[in-house]
């Protein structure tokens, strides 16, 4: 199984963009408003997942993570990541495999956690916009978007580079990648 690690803020939900339903947007999107807004990263990561067979995992922090209730094995969590993403124009084929533990843990340090958790998973990539939250042993897989813009075309095509030449992670050394 091969996946993308997926934050919103940033990546898909931009400062400016339109939604799904059209409509322009000059502020980011809260948990609250239902739906992310930067409809033109969702569709790139559709075309992302459907080309590269990517399932994906849910590593947003902050308000997306924390305005949900928590249930023990975060069932609620992943329903309401699911109808986000699902509502903004993420294809249903699309598969949401889950999302990182909820640790005070950095970002990377989650991300390592989840892949220590599910050894099926084979490849992945990282989009993220905020390079500090990723440590060096990471930044391999890490595709770094603008926050203003998102994921865009060019990190659309990096992502695909990123996973074209990575090899199966090397789980007994820190999940660096066996080049």
């Amino acid at each position: 199984m091969n996946v993308v690690f997926l934050d919103f803020d940033g990546v898909i939900n931009t400062p400016t963009g339109y939604d799904v339903n059209g409509s322009y947007r000059d502020s980011f999107n809260y948990p609250s408003d239902g739906r992310v807004n930067n409809y033109n990263a969702i569709c790139l990561l559709n075309k992302l997942c459907r080309e590269q067979d990517l399932a994906v995992v849910v590593s947003s922090k902050g308000s997306w993570r924390y305005t949900f209730k928590k249930d023990e094995n975060g069932e609620y969590t992943i329903r309401n990541y699911r109808r986000i993403l699902y509502d903004s124009g993420l294809d249903d084929h699309t598969y949401i495999y889950g999302h990182t533990p909820a640790t005070d843990f950095s970002k990377d340090m989650e991300i390592k956690i989840f892949l220590e958790k599910h050894p099926e998973i084979e490849k992945f990539i990282i989009l993220d916009d905020c390079e500090d939250e990723i440590s060096d042993d990471l930044k391999a897989y890490l595709v770094l978007c603008d926050t203003a813009e998102g994921f865009t075309e060019e990190k659309y095509k990096e992502a695909v580079r990123i996973l074209k030449e990575q090899k199966e992670i090397k789980r007994s050394n820190s999940y660096q990648e066996n080049r």
